[in-house]
């Protein structure tokens, strides 16, 4: 089945466009030119950027209310960055903002909490640790996930250790040895590419340690 694509006209007062991708599905490339956003009713999107030396690094996960894709005024956006379906993802595509008579709610909606994520997540990187960012984002991906844990644990984060370094902006060895202390807690355990999580219990421990000074380097 041919996945779905951004790549069709740009079309006023049209109907919305519903999309489904299957897991792992590509919704853009980094370097496509896109002319609609996706606004994501369910699922998870991975967004991550190849860098020049061929590193893939997360820049984020989207899920459900937030939109990806042509967040402008322009027409045709060239994507700074890869979005790829991390399970079954539904959306709508949203037009970009080109010619509109008037901004769908949802549009500014998506856009403001996309806005509050990035400063929370900003002031997360200035002022806390290593170990308040992994386990804010754990709390968090845990939620967002949504996957029960066949382990003895609430939830499952389907990711690996360098994946959640990118996402707290830490070398993967400083995020391994928070995750082991974390793990020696009794907070999560993890195999293969799955982290199990105690999603209410890491976000407890992770309010104890402010005020703590940082065990680990930023």
């Amino acid at each position: 089945m041919q996945e779905p694509s951004f790549e069709t006209p740009n079309r006023r007062g049209g109907v919305p466009k519903r999309l489904v991708f299957e897991d792992r599905g590509m919704i853009y490339r980094q370097g496509d030119r896109c002319r609609e956003a996706l606004l994501i009713e369910s699922g998870l999107v991975r967004l991550s950027r190849l860098h020049a030396d061929g590193r893939e690094v997360i820049v984020d996960i989207a899920g459900v209310g937030d939109i990806v894709g042509n967040l402008t005024a322009s027409n045709e956006w060239t994507a700074t960055e890869e979005a790829r379906a991390l399970g079954p993802v539904t959306g709508t595509a949203v037009h970009s903002l080109f010619g509109m008579e008037s901004v769908p709610l949802e549009f500014v909606q998506a856009l403001m909490r996309r806005t509050n994520k990035l400063k929370e997540r900003l002031v997360s990187h200035l002022v806390e640790s290593v170990e308040q960012r992994l386990a804010r984002s754990l709390h968090d991906l845990a939620l967002a996930f949504d996957v029960p844990c066949t382990h003895g644990f609430s939830l499952e984060v389907l990711l690996t250790q360098q994946d959640l370094a990118d996402i707290v902006c830490a070398s993967r060895p400083v995020v391994s040895l928070a995750l082991n202390r974390m793990k020696e807690c009794g907070l999560l355990n993890y195999t293969g590419q799955k982290i199990c999580v105690h999603a209410h219990a890491v976000e407890a421990w992770a309010k104890t340690l402010h005020g703590e000074p940082a065990l680990l380097s930023r």
